[in-house]
C-alpha cells in the first residue's frame, strides 16, 4: 500500500544560505507558493486595558501527517529558481561538501488557523475588544496556531534521514532550522547548486527547480 505524504505538502518555503564561503547565496528555493501572513506576535505581561487577566487562544492544531513519507514519488514546485539563475553566468556545480548553515523550511497553517490567527491579530488590536493588547506569547501562537508536533516530528525525521542536523524549531511551531551540505540538498530535493559569476559577482543557487515527495492523491485537498 503506498504511504501518504500529506505531511510534507505543509512546507511553504525554504531558504538557504552557505556560511563562510566568501560568497552571496541566492538559494532561496520556495518549496509550497502560498501565501503567508504576518503573526505579529510578541511576548508581554499580557495585561491589557481595564486591568484584565491574560487571554489565551484555542488550540487549533490538527495532525496531518497520516502516514511514513514515500519519497519515491516526487511533485516539482515551480517559479523557485532565482531570474540571474541563468547558463551565461553558471560556473558549474559547487561541491558536495559546500556546508549550507541555518537552512530556513516554513511550514504552513491549515486554512482554519489562518482565519482565526488573522481574527485574533484584529482583536488585539481593537480597543473595544477585552482581547485588547493582550499579547500572544510565541508559545501560545505555536500551541493554537502552529503545525502540529506529530506533523514536525515527521519533516524533521525526513531531514534527518537525509543527513540534515535540526538545529532548532521555535517556540512558533511555524519554522525548521537545519544544517546541512549542498549534495544533501540535491540528494533530498532534486536540484543542484551551482556557482555563478555574475558581472564579476561570485554567488551560488540552485539552477532548477526543487522537488518534494508528491502529496498522496487522497490528500489532495491538504495544503
Amino acid at each position: 500500500m503506498q504511504s501518504s505524504v500529506v505531511g510534507l505538502h505543509q512546507f511553504a518555503f525554504l531558504r538557504i544560505a552557505g556560511r563562510g564561503v566568501g560568497i552571496v547565496s541566492w538559494l532561496f528555493l520556495y518549496v509550497i507558493v502560498c501565501g503567508m501572513t504576518s503573526m505579529a506576535q510578541t511576548s508581554s505581561g499580557n495585561n491589557g486595558a481595564g486591568g484584565l487577566g491574560y487571554l489565551s487562544c484555542q488550540p487549533l492544531t490538527v495532525a496531518r501527517v497520516t502516514a511514513d513519507v514515500d519519497d519515491s514519488v516526487r511533485t516539482t514546485l515551480y517559479g523557485n529558481v532565482h531570474r540571474l539563475a541563468q547558463a551565461q553566468y553558471d560556473q558549474g556545480r559547487v561541491d558536495d561538501g559546500l556546508p549550507l548553515e541555518h537552512i530556513i523550511l516554513m511550514l504552513q497553517r491549515t486554512p482554519e488557523q489562518e482565519q482565526a490567527l488573522n481574527t485574533r491579530i484584529d482583536q488585539m488590536h481593537n480597543s473595544r475588544l477585552a482581547y485588547y493588547h493582550q499579547w500572544l506569547r510565541a508559545e501560545d501562537v505555536g500551541a493554537c496556531y502552529g503545525v502540529a508536533d506529530s506533523d514536525i516530528a515527521a519533516v524533521t525525521g525526513w531531514l534527518e534521514k537525509h543527513g540534515f542536523q535540526i538545529d532548532a524549531v521555535p517556540a512558533g511551531k511555524m519554522l525548521i532550522m537545519f544544517t546541512g551540505t549542498a549534495g544533501q540538498v540535491r540528494e533530498a530535493f532534486g536540484t543542484e547548486i551551482h556557482n555563478l559569476n555574475v558581472r564579476g559577482e561570485q554567488h551560488i543557487a540552485n539552477m532548477s527547480e526543487p522537488q518534494i515527495p508528491a502529496p498522496n492523491p487522497a490528500f489532495s485537498n491538504v495544503c
